[in-house]
């Protein structure tokens, strides 16, 4: 590749090269390359395929032979006292064409530069992640899942093959002893399985509280345990499938958990990402995903099942003290209760839908802010419930409530409520209910906004005796026959079938 500065080289060949004329500066690591003409006043840039590669852009910008840009990626270079070092943060860097090189002002000349890209293209080199094997029949480089952890470094990926992995260790710490499964103190390791329920971590039998409180995977920082990627793996009947308090920050991708405790239980702070994971089952009264005092929580295309008829009143999910939390395109049914929050900041609803929770499916207690959009909630005792809101924005957009067993919204107090484009049902009760004793001698009410909804009818006197609050004053305007957003991409005739 060349520049396209006046005397732009020539990249790629092999080997390791460098050259300093005519305002350029070539040099060519492995098959790639990378060459910058700074001479003139046009751009030049080019970008190696192999060896050498820059994350991000590097612009290098002639102007009366004198070049400046800005390097980022990992290997950017300053100077300290002297010294070259490696860096992954931006640096300025100042070209001169005929004379030294400035890094950060300090006068170096171009071929310190250039072994310092150079040595930093080779301490890549030598921190490439291993794939560490583990097979159940002895075909790999362990057979148990903990062996190949110990014999890890930070960075590498373990991936774990087909069978049932059932071992497990006794850790004990200062007021703490606890059968784990795996236990994991490294900086940064992935543990991927062979997918599809085939590597499975926990016991065969049923898991219930006369048993150890047994943890699945173990980690965090108080082990070490800084970044957790977790795939493909299944967890069965264990007290705390994925464990940790203070938590990495974790990936979860693919895996399935049944009949556990609580799935993955993250103490935060940190971020937690899960995504196309299936939670089917709950050992008790715990919970199918817990976090709390996170830094954040993204959740997607997930499944949150819990037995229809189970005696303990179970919650799928609780968040609570988490600074952001997202949950998008994910199924919540059965249970008591689908989604419970907890104070901490913003929380984020896309395209999810709900059915069939004995009384929420969506509780927002004391949360700060609240948004639903392009959701579906079905046979639920209320879609959303406000508890203790005084200070809460709540909003709902574009959904669709139906077969409520007791109305759409239910509140105690709430600071901001505005509902549009939604379909709402009543239920047995009501459609808007507060839900606590009230002072109909107020004044000076609040309004809530619930305009632009269907709300099944055309009579404003039904709407009206659908609305039960004291403490607020809602403001609707009838459905006068147009369809809402919800009706016109996703939901057809649904409003016929309405009260």
């Amino acid at each position: 590749m060349a520049g396209d500065g006046p005397d732009g080289g020539t990249g790629g060949g092999s080997g390791v090269q460098y050259r300093v004329r005519g305002g350029s500066i070539d040099f060519h690591v492995g098959g790639g390359g990378y060459s910058a003409g700074v001479g003139g006043s046009r751009k030049g840039l080019a970008r190696g395929i192999g060896g050498l590669e820059f994350p991000s852009s590097v612009v290098w910008d002639g102007r009366n032979d004198t070049g400046t840009g800005v390097a980022s990626g990992a290997h950017a270079v300053t100077l300290e006292s002297g010294t070259l070092r490696q860096t992954a943060w931006p640096v300025l860097l100042q070209w001169s064409p005929m004379g030294p090189r400035k890094v950060c002002g300090v006068k170096v000349p171009c071929i310190a530069m250039v072994c310092a890209f150079l040595l930093g293209a080779a301490a890549d080199r030598n921190s490439v992640a291993a794939d560490i094997r583990v097979e159940r029949d002895g075909t790999g480089d362990f057979a148990t899942i903990q062996a190949a952890v110990d014999a890890a470094a930070d960075g590498d990926h373990i991936l774990i093959g087909p069978g049932r992995y059932d071992e497990r260790v006794v850790v004990t710490t200062p007021g703490w002893s606890v059968p784990v499964y795996v236990l994991v103190q490294r900086d940064r390791l992935s543990l991927v399985g062979a997918g599809n329920g085939q590597t499975i971590i926990g016991q065969a039998g049923v898991w219930n509280i006369t048993q150890p409180w047994t943890r699945g995977i173990e980690a965090g920082t108080d082990w070490g345990s800084n970044n957790l990627h977790v795939e493909g793996i299944r967890f069965e009947n264990i007290a705390y499938a994925i464990s940790g308090h203070p938590g990495p920050n974790l990936d979860v991708v693919s895996c399935e958990f049944a009949g556990n405790h609580y799935g993955v239980f993250e103490v935060g702070p940190a971020e937690v990402n899960v995504q196309r994971s299936e939670f089917r089952g709950m050992a008790r009264d715990g919970r199918l995903l817990y976090s709390s005092a996170n830094a954040a929580l993204v959740v997607s295309d997930c499944l949150f099942w819990l037995d229809p008829v189970h005696p303990w009143a179970q919650t799928a999910v609780q968040v609570q003290g988490t600074v952001s939390a997202r949950f998008e395109s994910s199924e919540f049914v059965n249970g008591a209760h689908g989604l419970n929050v907890v104070g901490g900041g913003a929380t984020s609803i896309l395209a999810c839908t709900f059915g069939a929770h004995r009384y929420e499916s969506v509780n927002c207690a004391s949360c700060p802010s609240m948004e639903i959009v392009g959701s579906g909630f079905a046979g639920s005792g209320y879609a959303l419930a406000i508890g203790q809101g005084q200070s809460s924005t709540v909003r709902m957009e574009s959904s669709v409530v139906e077969d409520a067993v007791n109305g759409s919204i239910a509140f105690s107090s709430i600071g901001n409520l505005r509902v549009a484009n939604c379909v709402l049902d009543r239920g047995a009760r009501f459609v808007v209910d507060q839900y606590v004793f009230c002072d109909k001698s107020a004044s000076g009410l609040p309004h809530l906004d619930f305009r632009n909804n269907d709300w099944g009818t055309t009579v404003a006197d039904s709407i009206e005796a659908w609305i039960h609050t004291c403490d607020y004053v809602v403001d609707y305007v009838p459905f006068v026959g147009q369809p809402v957003a919800n009706e016109r991409t996703s939901w057809g005739t649904l409003k016929a079938g309405f009260r």
